[in-house]
């Protein structure tokens, strides 16, 4: 695959499909209607992309992921039988709602909200800022209760979006000698990763683990 850029300053860059260790794609709600992806390439398996599309069309998308898994299957053919089975794991949408409720992330929604309100606090103007005051000054125990109450029930909801969003239609797919991972409900996004790029099979079974129960397909 050669890609280029640049108009004054041309760059080329010639990366084998073999050698591509993750492809990463990121669907934001904003590109769907145009039906394009943004594309990240690693070909050093440390996290840092090589080369990055900003909008590639779908069809284009699926075909570097194609030409990459047809190019690195007839390498490993060379070398050992492949196994066809074909494994899938799934969050449910309901046990993704459990873990979610039951997780601590509704925590670091209050920290959000309060670190928000810290900021804005420091630039209201001085008379916004006294009227705020003379109101907090004015509820009694029972008013700050509830507004405490308010707020941490909104921290909770925020926390809940931000793993909900995350995490919506968590799916693991493995085929042949790669993983495709797949998540995301404003953002959908995919990666494609190489068996042998996972190094601490532990740690990843312990994340998968706390979602609670998965389903197998």
């Amino acid at each position: 695959m050669n890609c280029k850029k640049g108009i004054f300053n041309k760059n080329q860059l010639h990366i084998p499909f073999e050698r591509i260790q993750t492809i990463a794609r990121t669907i934001p709600f904003y590109y769907q209607p145009f039906h394009v992806v943004r594309m990240q390439i690693d070909t050093s398996g440390q996290g840092k992309p090589d080369v990055i599309f900003d909008a590639l069309t779908i069809k284009q998308a699926n075909l570097i992921e194609q030409k990459r898994r047809v190019a690195q299957n007839s390498i490993q053919k060379e070398f050992e039988t492949i196994e066809t089975t074909k494994l899938q794991y799934q969050v449910t949408t309901k046990e993704l709602i459990v873990y979610a409720l039951t997780s601590l992330g509704g925590l670091g929604g209050v920290v959000v909200l309060f670190t928000i309100w810290s900021q804005v606090d420091e630039m209201l103007p001085k008379n916004l800022k006294s009227s705020f005051e003379d109101f907090f000054n004015h509820q009694s125990v029972t008013g700050l209760c509830i507004l405490f109450v308010l707020t941490v029930i909104v921290g909770i909801f925020i926390g809940f979006f931000r793993i909900f969003n995350r995490y919506f239609n968590f799916k693991i797919e493995h085929q042949n000698n790669h993983l495709d991972i797949s998540r995301g409900f404003l953002a959908h996004k995919t990666m494609q990763l190489k068996l042998n790029r996972i190094t601490n099979d532990t740690t990843s079974s312990n994340n998968v683990k706390a979602f609670g129960k998965i389903s197998e397909c």
